[in-house]
């Protein structure tokens, strides 16, 4: 009996592609927001470390969030690797942060 060799190739499987995380998260806010509050629950909820500024106590920051969001003082807003997301958007926000 001949016995024959027969290459094998072994292929697997693509391995899934992670969920692509941003590498930056700041949340610009103020005391007394309520949509600031449901941004912080919502990022917490998720497991999305973020840094948070205070757009009152730091005057730089705010003057930041007034040119991006064209004068008003609307909080949140979202610097996500450079993406501006102005107020809580939860599709956009979960677009932003690759949690879809």
């Amino acid at each position: 009996m001949k016995l024959w060799k027969i290459p094998v190739k072994v292929i697997q499987p693509a391995p899934a592609a992670p969920s692509v995380r941003p590498k930056s998260v700041v949340m610009y806010c103020r005391p007394g927001c309520g949509d600031c509050q449901m941004a912080r629950s919502f990022l917490q909820q998720r497991g999305v470390a973020y840094t948070e500024i205070d757009v009152w106590v730091d005057p730089q920051a705010e003057a930041r969030l007034r040119r991006w969001t064209g004068g008003p003082l609307i909080t949140p807003v979202f610097d996500i690797d450079g993406k501006i997301i102005i107020d809580f958007r939860r599709a956009e926000l979960e677009q932003a942060l690759g949690l879809r």
